[in-house]
């Protein structure tokens, strides 16, 4: 390894602290665990390689030890103390809030832009469902339009950051004749961060869904479900036929003429009772 390692390309700090401990040990041979715990302030020369093995985790406090050994910048610091947060972060709502402060970096995102716009792109409802009324016949190029158009209203100023993202990301692109158009880019992102992106936009639309009971007339919607007993091994063959009832619904909404609203369809199936082992 050539360059030092940047630490803003990394969403798992174990990974660069292994990186980063390969690259200071060639620049600097007498670079050891030992080197490392006598400048941070460790009395056990092991905590480095606990910590890259994952066999230990990092406190708050062993994570500035952990900066000042390894030299790294204040901004460094500050980005590797939101890092190991996201990592070791229990819950979905932490994990979004530390990554939140690591996105507020400018070298974060100059690195990771992709990774940054995508999670904006889940997390906030109202970017899906433009995405989707550019598809509709009556659509207006209209900040105020389609504001006003979305339920919950929203406002201009978050209209016109969402056409700058969606067409940021290419999901929807601006044709020879001006017209903005519904495109399907192939994108890519940590796994980590897909996941807790995707579990905000689940949320976002079940909390849509919930006010929509209050919101929206009976005859507008549909919400309705069933609690069933059945076979533990008949899970994954029940995910399937999910599976293929959204595609076939997708395959059908082709011959049903052209759009003029949006919705959006919650398909929910989770478990309400856990097998113990005395059962």
């Amino acid at each position: 390894m050539n360059e030092r390692p940047d630490i803003y390309g990394y969403s798992d700090y174990r990974e660069f602290l292994r990186d980063l401990f390969a690259y200071l040990k060639k620049r600097k041979r007498a670079f050891s665990f030992r080197f490392f715990s006598k400048e941070a302030g460790f009395s056990s020369p092991s905590t480095l390689k606990l910590v890259m093995d994952g066999n230990r985790n990092l406190t708050l406090e062993s994570v500035g030890k952990f900066s000042r050994g390894l030299g790294l910048s204040k901004s460094e610091a500050d980005f590797f103390s939101a890092l190991v947060r996201f990592n070791q972060a229990q819950t979905t709502e932490e994990k979004s809030e530390h990554f939140q402060t690591m996105a507020k970096s400018d070298r974060f995102r100059k690195v990771r832009q992709i990774e940054h716009d995508q999670f904006e792109y889940f997390s906030h409802w109202y970017h899906p469902a433009i995405r989707e009324m550019i598809a509709l016949r009556s659509f207006k190029e209209d900040p105020a339009w389609i504001a006003k158009r979305l339920k919950p209203v929203i406002s201009e100023s978050d209209v016109k950051r969402s056409l700058k993202l969606l067409q940021k990301l290419g999901f929807v692109i601006r044709g020879g004749d001006g017209v903005l158009r519904v495109s399907d880019p192939v994108l890519s992102t940590q796994a980590e961060v897909r996941s807790i992106a995707v579990k905000n936009f689940h949320k976002e639309m079940c909390r849509r869904a919930m006010d929509s009971l209050d919101h929206t007339a009976p005859e507008a919607r549909d919400i309705s479900g069933i609690t069933l007993s059945m076979p533990k091994r008949s899970m994954e063959e029940l995910k399937k036929k999910i599976d293929d009832f959204r595609k076939d619904l997708v395959s059908s909404l082709a011959s049903m003429g052209t759009a003029d609203e949006i919705y959006h369809l919650n398909l929910q199936l989770f478990p309400l009772s856990q097998e113990r082992k005395d059962d």
